[in-house]
């Protein structure tokens, strides 16, 4: 990837809506993350977030277009995401069981993760009460801010 297609790809990342890319080719890993100002509802907690049906198309190195599906997120669905960089454990001590695993049921407040940078232990807990869908991550992976760790559905 040469310094023009960086470019290009660190401009359509700022005016697009997305807050965090990953992109790995020939050995080349690239990732790139923004803060994306928080939505909030004064009046109604009830609205439905918008999803498009639509897949994204963008342009790979060779011009030709690429078609990625749009992840939806139900939205009794919860991503829960990495406060810090660091090292994320889902065990408190090696060898000992997981904090959780898929199809679990995790009550708020429920410590699911660990974080670990420079040194301090920073417990993760659930937002919600529910069941993990996905675990995002692998025990001992280096995380960055935001990063989706697990998502739960209440």
């Amino acid at each position: 990837m040469d310094q023009k297609e960086l470019l290009e790809i660190v401009e359509r990342i700022d005016q697009s809506s997305l807050a965090y890319l990953s992109f790995k080719q020939d050995g080349t890993e690239l990732i790139l993350a923004k803060e994306v100002p928080q939505l909030t509802s004064h009046s109604d907690n009830n609205v439905e977030p918008y999803h498009t049906e639509e897949p994204s198309l963008i342009h790979n190195t060779n011009g030709e277009k690429e078609i990625f599906d749009v992840e939806v997120q139900s939205s009794n669905e919860q991503a829960v995401t990495s406060p810090i960089v660091g090292i994320v454990y889902f065990q408190a001590k090696p060898g000992e069981p997981a904090f959780i695993k898929v199809g679990d049921q995790v009550e708020a407040g429920q410590t699911i993760c660990i974080v670990e940078a420079m040194k301090m232990m920073n417990e993760i807990p659930a937002p919600i009460s529910g069941q993990v869908v996905e675990i995002c991550v692998e025990n001992e992976e280096v995380v960055e801010y935001q990063q989706v760790l697990v998502r739960i559905q209440a």
